[in-house]
């Protein structure tokens, strides 16, 4: 094998490794139409064994409109959900720290890797 596939082959398996981790969550108040967003929920009835913090879940989609509820489009439907009944709404957005991150990270596994074979 020479110097430039094997070359090639660790520049493609870095960039397999940043795929999924370029881009982060951020807490907001008004997302903008377009934007991908997930809206945490939280779950009526139920109660975590301690108590004290709430069951949420959440529901991740491309926002159409925000006002009073918050319209989101999932595959294959359209949800409304009205915004005082969520907890919190997150805007995903790409992240240099998120990639930069998911770059060390994967850098180490490939040594880790390295050490063990």
């Amino acid at each position: 094998m020479t110097a430039f596939r094997r070359w090639r082959s660790v520049a493609a398996l870095v960039f397999l490794g940043l795929l999924p981790g370029c881009y982060a969550y951020r807490l907001t108040d008004a997302p903008a139409p377009g934007a991908v967003a997930r809206v945490h929920v939280p779950v009526p009835g139920a109660w975590p064994a301690d108590g004290l913090r709430q069951v949420t879940t959440f529901v991740e989609g491309t926002v159409v409109e925000y006002g009073d509820s918050i319209v989101l489009a999932v595959p294959r439907d359209t949800l409304r959900i009205a915004v005082e009944g969520t907890t919190h709404i997150e805007v995903r957005e790409f992240s240099m720290f998120s990639m930069a991150k998911s770059v060390w990270s994967f850098f180490w596994r490939l040594v880790a890797a390295a050490w063990t074979w």
